[in-house]
């Protein structure tokens, strides 16, 4: 979800374009590709140690050609003593992969042989299909094997053969290639109605690779949704994820898929609903790898903002009554692989508009957690940036909330935070919890502030120091002038008189600077101020509400309710 209090904070800065920005594109392109590396190579099917014993396993070379090894399984010697007498090519180092590939297709609608030799020529290609080298499976696409395959798969009668066919199609489906898969997703080959009757099958490991097939089609911003979503199979995964004894290799693969099928963005309350039905029975299952991919399934639902404002409101209430937020406390450690996932979780669910999912998120001690990881651990800027962000979206629910922030040992951490750090993007965030606190508590926690943490010029240094970064120094003011308005609660020869502390320091001089500035929203914010408690620039005439009312626009108006976040 393009989180809405965030999008209002984005800056329009230049980039400084010096060797450490360059340093960073390389390192993020660098991540970048790697994780394209895992991601590539987890969409293609991997071998169980029991699957290993019943699979046969032909060594191949980067031009199809079979070879021989001193440790070859007897299954694998009679596979290939089959595919030697009807296929030499297959063992010719001189003749090309094409020319394999098409001896093996003509083999293939060759209606002679028997069982096991069609077995064995469909391992040849799933064996191919394995393989990293992508230029493999565009070869077999390329050489028209695709439709013979679907043809073959049409007689469901010998599950070895099925098992092989529905694998290499597994592996078919995990190419990148944009027209390759059209192709293969042609309507004639009927390839989504053939998985939809796969994923039925009585051999689990069929319904696997059917599972993992359907999970690689939808991949992508153009993959068939709604194709696959006309199928049976929202009711085939619940009666799976509904049985007690589901395998465990099934339910990581489905787990694995319905994170996949949260990344369709046109959707409705009930296909949400379902859908986070789901990932709760993953994420409360003791297998750690199907709790992992039902964290990355709610990541994907909620990370899409529904255009409808009651759809997603409705879809973050889903996710509330199922009581999944203690579940997903439990990563939230920054020794756990999931953390990073948890923290954006928790930071999108905190800056929804849902009352009952942000009373979950308070009720488990987020400030308390925030504030005993970044003050014991030493995490990166980016993660204490996130948590700052949690804070900041929390403390600007409410007084309850806010006053909680203030109660909490992170309210310290982040006055230490913002003292201690140089002006940053991660500090920005650390200005956003404080300003929030300011315009959700009451006047009596302001006044409290202001003896006794010295936030007259605590926020006016702050915002001598964010003179220019982003929207921040608007947000500051608005913040100063929710303080500057308890000055009717001091009394006139109190060190701590807001007005009086706020001038001592140089407050008008700097309000009259930034008057200078080509910003709209600060002149206009700054004036304010000055007119509002310092109408003549004398501290003998300085404004009384009694008195004077100022004119002020509706969404700026100045006053001791001042209710302003972002």
């Amino acid at each position: 979800m393009e989180d809405k209090r965030l999008e209002k904070r984005k800056e329009f800065l230049n980039p400084v374009k010096d060797g450490r920005s360059k340093r960073e594109k390389y390192m993020v392109d660098l991540r970048k590709k790697r994780k394209q590396q895992i991601f590539r190579a987890k969409r293609k099917i991997e071998l169980s140690e029991e699957h290993k014993k019943e699979s046969l396993r032909l060594s191949i070379t980067e031009e199809g050609t079979i070879t021989q090894t001193k440790k070859s399984s007897g299954m694998m010697k009679e596979y290939a003593e089959v595919l030697y007498n009807i296929c030499p090519a297959l063992f010719e180092d001189d003749k090309k992969l094409t020319d394999k590939l098409g001896v093996v297709k003509a083999a293939l609608e060759c209606n002679e042989f028997d069982g096991q030799t069609y077995i064995a020529l469909c391992c040849y290609i799933r064996v191919i299909t394995m393989t990293e080298n992508v230029m493999f499976t565009e070869a077999i696409i390329g050489a028209g094997l695709f439709p013979v395959i679907m043809k073959m798969a049409e007689a469901d009668s010998v599950e070895s053969l099925m098992l092989e066919l529905t694998w290499i199609i597994a592996n078919l489906t995990a190419i990148e290639n944009k027209e390759l898969l059209d192709y293969i997703l042609t309507e004639d080959y009927g390839l989504i109605k053939h998985l939809s009757n796969m994923i039925n099958h009585k051999n689990i490991k069929i319904v696997e690779h059917a599972f993992w097939a359907m999970a690689n089609l939808m991949v992508g911003d153009d993959a068939p949704f709604q194709d696959i979503f006309t199928t049976n199979i929202f009711d085939v995964v619940g009666d799976y994820l509904n049985n007690s004894k589901l395998p465990l290799s099934l339910l990581r693969v489905i787990s694995w898929m319905v994170g996949s099928m949260a990344k369709c963005k046109t959707r409705s309350l009930t296909f949400i609903a379902t859908l986070i039905e789901f990932c709760s029975t993953a994420m409360f299952s003791t297998d750690e790898e199907a709790q992992q991919e039902s964290l990355h399934c709610l990541k994907h639902l909620i990370d899409i903002e529904e255009q409808d404002k009651k759809l997603e409101l409705d879809k973050i209430e889903c996710i509330s009554e199922m009581n999944m937020m203690t579940k997903v406390f439990e990563f939230f450690n920054p020794e756990d692989k999931m953390f990073t996932t948890v923290l954006v979780i928790i930071g999108n669910l905190s800056a929804s508009d849902s009352e009952k999912i942000q009373n979950q998120i308070f009720k488990e001690k987020i400030y308390n957690r925030a504030a005993e990881l970044i003050s014991q651990y030493n995490l990166p800027p980016s993660n204490i940036k996130e948590l700052f962000w949690i804070c900041a979206n929390m403390a600007s629910c409410g007084d309850k909330f806010a006053e909680g922030f203030y109660a909490s040992p992170m309210f310290q951490v982040t006055i230490d935070y913002i003292e201690d750090k140089p002006m940053s993007d991660t500090k920005r965030e650390a200005c956003w919890c404080i300003c929030n606190f300011i315009a959700k508590v009451g006047t009596d926690i302001r006044i409290e502030v202001i003896k006794n943490h010295g936030f007259i010029s605590f926020m006016f240094n702050l915002l001598k120091e964010a003179k220019s970064f982003g929207k921040l120094p608007e947000t500051i003011l608005l913040s100063i002038s929710n303080l500057l308005s308890t000055h009717t609660f001091f009394l006139e020869n109190d060190d701590k008189h807001p007005l009086f502390e706020f001038q001592s320091i140089g407050g008008i001089e700097h309000l009259e600077d930034l008057q200078t500035l080509p910003n709209v929203n600060i002149f206009s914010l700054s004036n304010k101020i000055l007119k509002t408690f310092y109408p003549n620039g004398e501290e003998e005439e300085m404004y009384n509400k009694e008195d004077i009312e100022p004119e002020v626009e509706e969404d700026e108006e100045i006053n001791d309710n001042q209710d302003i976040c972002f």
